[in-house]
């Protein structure tokens, strides 16, 4: 047998195949990169293997996945095994195309929601027909957890709904709701409760009547908000025939948005006057006992010098 520098790409190849199986992935994709550097017949595999060590160490990258991708279009079989597990190229293949995608997806800044929303539905999509109800091999195999292709697609799907919930709050708190339902109903078939998506809905759907301007305003949080007042019982006695205008079991009433604001930035401006009148008298304050401690300095230091005198 030869050793270390004088093994040949085939012994280079096996001892790689020998450290896979002892789950040595770091040593083993070393080794194939030396196997493929001695020209090992086995190169397209050998290139299958470098990269699915690579997603195993990153699962959250889509370029990763783009790589396996890659050296498995070039790998000229129907399956391959990895360690004792067997996977079917062309399934494989699918799955990481539509990972990639949903990464991607995943991964788009919350600037341009409607746009990163669509391409999270997209890669959904992708995934529901690729993987379906199947497990996802690569998460499978290197987690040992079983998500389907299904569920993932469902969670992207209700992550996907509540971004455009978000986008569509501020111009159309209706529809914004209707999002939400789908979100809710998405994140039901996974098993989950969706309250927060329920609790969201019932906030966008929420009609009221402004205290202070009389408007009706639809979509709490965004377009009316809760302040606090006391209002008499005689004025809440009034509100029965309109729209909801207070909270009838404490001191709150509802406000729009336009009063809102206008409120809060008023009383941020006086808050602000009062506080820079503050910080005058305090600075004012600082500079005379600054003058006042000058002074008694000046006092103590012709006192010493009168002391020292005495004493010559």
């Amino acid at each position: 047998m030869a050793f270390g520098l004088f093994k040949d790409g085939e012994e280079l190849f096996n001892a790689a195949l020998e450290e896979i199986n002892r789950k040595e992935y770091d040593k083993a994709a070393k080794t194939l990169e030396k196997a493929i550097d001695k020209k090992t017949k086995n190169v397209n595999i050998a290139k299958v293997y470098i990269a699915f060590i690579n997603v195993g160490k990153d699962l959250d990258n889509p370029a990763c996945y783009d790589a396996l991708n890659a050296s498995l279009k070039d790998l000229g079989q129907d399956n391959f095994k990895f360690g004792l597990t067997t996977f079917a190229t062309d399934a494989l293949m699918k799955e990481c195309d539509a990972m990639s995608k949903c990464i991607r997806a995943r991964n788009m800044g919350d600037g341009d929601k409607v746009s990163k929303a669509n391409m999270m539905i997209d890669g959904a999509k992708g995934l529901m027909v690729a993987v379906g109800d199947q497990n996802l091999r690569i998460n499978e195999y290197y987690s040992g957890h079983a998500l389907s292709g299904m569920r993932m697609a469902n969670a992207i799907m209700a992550e996907a709904n509540e971004l455009l919930a978000l986008d569509a709050y501020w111009t159309d708190p209706q529809k914004a709701a209707e999002y939400q339902q789908q979100a809710y109903n998405y994140r039901r078939q996974n098993g989950e409760s969706g309250e927060e998506n329920l609790k969201k809905m019932q906030q966008y759907s929420k009609a009221c009547t402004c205290w202070i301007c009389g408007r009706q305003v639809v979509g709490e949080g965004m377009h009316f908000f809760q302040m606090s007042a006391e209002p008499s019982p005689q004025q809440i006695a009034g509100d029965k025939n309109e729209l909801q205008r207070s909270l009838s079991d404490s001191h709150d009433i509802y406000v729009c948005r336009a009063c809102y604001t206008s409120i809060s930035r008023r009383a941020d401006a006086i808050s602000n006057e009062y506080y820079q009148r503050g910080i005058a008298e305090l600075r004012a304050t600082e500079a005379a006992l600054r003058g006042q401690i000058i002074a008694l300095e000046a006092r103590v230091s012709r006192l010493q010098s009168d002391i020292m005198m005495l004493r010559h």
